[in-house]
């Protein structure tokens, strides 16, 4: 479904990260089991509605992802981190529509929320990105970006970095407080991602 509003422009795209190791989880987090099915597969189920045709998922090459209805993309700099993924994803956008705003996600997000990236997407004042923040952190992998950005990311990889926020700091993107979001979107949850076993733990206390 388009994102429609007064100054708001439609989201071209769903774009999914997943090439996350999760050493820390035991394995690839993007094969987590989340009610039965890989996690990967509950964002897209989460998300796919935000934009017409087939969410995009950035995989590491040669590593396996679980089948499902999407369209898969290879980092071609494996190892570099999510900048690289995102460089990946966004200039797979970029070569078709170089203004088009994609919905950005990590498969590491169990509640990505639909609402928050069409709130973000109203927000449109033709900023490279819309990020929120919340407790004094920049959320850019739970965020909306214009595909052109991938020149940025590409460039913050050229000198050597693997920040997403390296990249960020040259596109100066719009900063969302999450004070600012509705009611109905919980930041603490919309924008909660697995890093470790302890947050797996509170993630299904939660689902529970």
């Amino acid at each position: 479904m388009a994102v429609t509003g007064t100054n708001a422009t439609p989201l071209v795209a769903v774009l999914i990260l997943a090439g996350g190791a999760g050493r820390r989880l035991g394995g690839p987090k993007a094969w987590l089991d989340w009610d039965g099915k890989p996690l990967l597969l509950g964002v897209i189920e989460r998300l796919a509605s935000l934009a017409p045709g087939r969410p995009l998922v950035v995989g590491s090459p040669g590593v396996e992802l679980p089948a499902g209805d999407y369209t898969r993309l290879d980092d071609a700099r494996a190892g570099e981190g999510p900048l690289a993924g995102l460089a990946a994803g966004l200039g797979a956008v970029q070569a078709l529509q170089p203004k088009g705003r994609v919905a950005v996600s990590a498969c590491d997000c169990p509640f990505a929320d639909s609402r928050l990236y069409r709130f973000l997407a109203e927000l449109d004042d033709g900023s490279e990105a819309i990020v929120p923040v919340y407790e004094g952190r920049l959320h850019p992998l739970s965020a909306v970006w214009r595909a052109r950005a991938a020149d940025g990311c590409r460039r913050a990889l050229g000198q050597g970095e693997r920040r997403v926020r390296a990249a960020l700091e040259e596109l100066a993107p719009r900063l969302v407080p999450a004070a600012d979001f509705p009611a109905e979107i919980d930041p603490s949850r919309a924008l909660f991602n697995l890093n470790d076993r302890r947050d797996l733990l509170r993630a299904r206390a939660w689902r529970d």
